[in-house]
């Protein structure tokens, strides 16, 4: 059966603001909106967080957001939480695969404790498609089986030649106890008058058809574009509509 994962890059901001109101997880207009698409759509979303970023001339945690948003998460099991990098300026790339492993951690850490254990992803994309092979182990232990690799057509940028075409062409690949999957489409990309609806069912039908599943994804700051947020809502119809199964 085909079927679509949905994800939201670079998070951090919104999840603290929500945190500093103490008026609850869904009172916050971003988290409002994506309560809204899966009520409409059945829409499952990983979310990849940032462990701080600044804010109004401030470096915010993930450490600062409340406990007393754990209620709100556990009612809402169709959000699930996963580490993107340490912060916007810090590729996992660019680390040592203990520096990585630590971040990871870290992240992890605070998602158990204000979201809950059961609300760790499965699936995961890390900051600049940063392939951290030296850290699967730790990575499968954590719970995570698939890493989301670059929505270029090179496929990935480590890898062995031989695992690198076989990924780009079949699309999942195992490598080292972890699927490798490739990212395919960023709503902010598919926005302009060059892109008629027609042609962004073209696009969207296109990874269904050659590897059987759809990676759509977005970032925190682009649903701050309304333009952004109808096409979010566009795509998501489209493959509600055709009864794909969100993973």
């Amino acid at each position: 059966m085909s079927c679509y994962h949905f994800s939201i890059d670079d998070l951090a901001k919104t999840l603290i603001e929500a945190s500093d109101t103490g008026r609850g997880l869904f009172a916050h207009p971003f988290f409002s909106f994506l309560e809204q698409i899966h009520d409409e759509f059945g829409t499952r979303m990983d979310l990849y967080l940032f462990e701080r970023t600044d804010m109004a001339g401030r470096v915010r945690s993930l450490a600062e957001v409340s406990e007393a948003l754990r209620e709100d998460f556990a009612s809402a099991d169709w959000i699930r939480l996963g580490p993107h990098a340490k912060d916007y300026g810090t590729a996992p790339y660019a680390q040592t695969p203990e520096e990585q492993i630590a971040a990871f951690c870290s992240i992890f850490r605070e998602i158990d404790r204000f979201a809950g254990v059961e609300r760790r992803s499965k699936w995961v994309r890390l900051h600049y498609f940063s392939e951290a092979y030296e850290a699967a182990p730790y990575l499968k232990s954590a719970g995570v089986q698939a890493l989301l690799l670059t929505d270029k057509e090179v496929a990935a940028y480590r890898l062995e030649e031989t695992a690198r075409l076989e990924l780009r062409d079949k699309g999942t690949i195992a490598h080292l106890g972890l699927d490798l999957a490739r990212s395919h489409l960023r709503v902010e990309d598919l926005i302009g008058p060059e892109w008629t609806w027609p042609k962004v069912q073209a696009a969207l039908e296109a990874p269904l058809q050659r590897y059987g599943y759809l990676s759509l994804f977005t970032h925190e700051c682009e649903l701050d574009r309304q333009e952004v947020r109808t096409r979010m809502r566009e795509c998501l119809a489209w493959v509600s509509a055709r009864f794909l199964l969100s993973i």
